[in-house]
């Protein structure tokens, strides 16, 4: 309850509150449930105060002095908390969600399952907070300064943390889903267990962070220091790892597939058991980097990936330890580099859902006429668990394969428009034969898989089916070469012809 002298004295006014403070310096008033909301209480004295349960929603309290309070269970919600002074005050369980708290001191204070949903913190200062369990989904703490603050499970999902200073935090399974931590300061932080699924740490800093179990999937971690981390098991599944500084991080068993991690550097990384599946290699510096036991489904690196001085005694061809090469012993010197070369001469064709099979199949076939890309062969054609289609073909080592797809998907893309029906025309029914309702997902694929490789074998000597077509793009990007119609097609090759054609004119879903 609170006392009704210094309820009394505070409704006087600010001015006449601060005189009274400054001479009695040692009385802890007790405002505790008093109700100030969307009162003006612009640089206010309340050092040491007892507003527990204190409604102060609405109040504006810019450039005031709350060292010491309590402020448990407070309201401060909508709050103008401006340039406030929180050092060591106590906001347990307080309600701050929209408030305004640029440029707000809080050393030390405790924050613990605090709610800040969307409160503006740019520019705070919290080292040493207590910040355990806190909300602070789409809070704005941009270039705030919390080093060594608690932030253990707190939740910061979509937050803006941009240049933000959390160095040497302990944010262990704290929640960032999509938060913006672009240029922030991590480094040897605590994040171990977190969720970072989605976010942005593009030039961020975690060198000698503890990332243990973190989930990243999804994240932008462009240019990201990630040196000396220890990753041990960690999710880099789909992330954007384009120059991300790896090096002599510790990634025993971490996830990296589907990673891109062109110019990325793993110089003396430890990666012993971890997943690379379908990684995107190109230019990825993996000198004296420990690669045992190592998944390298489907990579693909290129001429500049660097293996000087890798150790790996085996590694694996398929996820989940399985296909290991060698089968018995040990790699010999150097071998693991072939394994390298070899897979440079394939490229891995994400699909998806609704893929146009005929227009796929002349773009395969336009493949096979350019001289550079001899031989080509499908290699692989694979249903993924969320729906898309992974299409697998074996070409020359040399390529730009880079090019090579952005020029075949070119082709898909005019074929795809060049056989649209028009309007008012029905869809072609599709052949039972491919129903995936009928025979599954597996058998479904293992028949456009014998389909697509008949076709591909189907192309007359001479490629006189589509080699006059010249795939010259002018300079305002536009192709105006002839390409045949479907029917010009069937015309020429009988696996477009009857129920074929049929299943071919229309857009398929596996």
């Amino acid at each position: 309850m609170a006392n009704t002298n210094h309820v009394r004295m505070i409704k006087r006014g600010v001015n006449h509150w601060n005189q009274w403070r400054k001479q009695n310096p040692r009385v802890k008033p007790d405002l505790s449930g008093i109700d100030l909301s969307e009162q003006d209480l612009k640089d206010i004295n309340l050092i040491n105060a007892n507003l527990s349960r204190a409604n102060l929603s609405l109040a504006n309290l810019s450039g005031a002095f709350l060292a010491g309070s309590d402020l448990s269970d407070a309201f401060l919600s909508e709050a103008n908390l401006s340039r406030v002074n929180f050092s060591r005050a106590d906001l347990t369980k307080a309600d701050l969600s929209f408030a305004r708290l640029q440029g707000a001191t809080l050393i030390e204070a405790t924050l613990y399952q605090a709610i800040l949903i969307e409160a503006c913190m740019i520019q705070v200062i919290f080292p040493y907070a207590d910040l355990r369990q806190v909300n602070l989904s789409k809070a704005d703490l941009s270039e705030a300064n919390g080093i060594k603050a608690n932030l253990t499970q707190a939740k910061l999902d979509s937050a803006q943390l941009q240049q933000i200073n959390l160095s040497r935090a302990f944010m262990s399974e704290a929640s960032l889903k999509g938060a913006n931590l672009k240029g922030a300061n991590l480094s040897k932080t605590d994040l171990s267990f977190s969720n970072l699924s989605s976010a942005l740490l593009r030039d961020a800093n975690l060198s000698k962070s503890i990332a243990i179990e973190v989930n990243f999937r999804g994240a932008d971690l462009r240019n990201t220091n990630l040196k000396n981390g220890q990753c041990v098991k960690a999710n880099f599944s789909r992330v954007d790892g384009c120059e991300v500084d790896l090096s002599f991080a510790n990634l025993t068993g971490a996830d990296l597939s589907e990673a891109d991690l062109q110019q990325a550097s793993l110089k003396e990384a430890n990666l012993r058991d971890a997943n690379l599946t379908r990684c995107r290699l190109f230019g990825t510096n993996f000198s004296a980097a420990t690669l045992t036991g190592v998944c390298l489904e489907d990579i693909s690196p290129n001429v500049t990936t660097t293996l000087v001085d890798v150790a790996c005694d085996y590694a694996y061809q398929r996820n989940n330890q399985q296909e290991r090469i060698p089968q018995t012993g040990c790699f010999e010197s150097g071998e693991v580099k072939y394994f390298f070369a070899e897979a440079q001469a394939t490229l891995t064709l994400g699909l998806p859902k609704d893929v146009h099979w005929a227009a796929l199949t002349y773009s395969l076939q336009w493949l096979q006429t350019q001289p550079s890309c001899q031989p080509v062969k499908i290699q692989r054609l694979e249903h993924n668990p969320d729906g898309t289609i992974l299409l697998r073909l074996t070409t020359a080592a040399s390529i730009d394969k880079e090019r090579l797809q952005l020029d075949l998907w070119r082709v898909y893309e005019e074929t795809y428009m060049m056989l649209e029906p028009e309007d008012g025309q029905p869809l072609a029914k599709p052949l039972p034969s491919i129903d995936p309702q009928q025979y599954g997902h597996h058998e479904s694929i293992n028949r456009l898989f014998d389909f697509l490789t008949l076709m591909m074998e189907a192309i007359t000597p001479n490629g006189a089916v589509i080699n006059n077509h010249d795939l010259t793009v002018p300079s305002n990007g536009t192709n105006i070469s002839h390409r045949p119609t479907f029917q010009e097609l069937s015309a020429t090759n009988p696996l477009l012809q009857g129920e074929m054609a049929d299943t071919l004119q229309q857009p398929h879903t596996l």
